[in-house]
């Protein structure tokens, strides 16, 4: 399980981080749509970040 204590951070500042992380996936994709990487590169980027986001999301 994903806590504060266990990233080595304060309560408040693991809250606004997964906040963050949560809600603002939309950012994250325009931000990878803009990059200099190629499509394919792009595509495994954004699927692996989706990956992650959901098991965030479980905890």
């Amino acid at each position: 399980m994903f806590s504060a204590a266990y990233a080595g951070i304060g309560e408040t500042l693991f809250n606004n981080l997964l906040t963050t992380l949560l809600y603002r996936s939309e950012t994250v994709e325009k931000m990878v749509a803009a990059s200099f990487l190629n499509e394919a590169t792009k595509r495994n980027y954004w699927q692996a970040y989706q990956g992650r986001l959901k098991q965030l999301e479980k905890e």
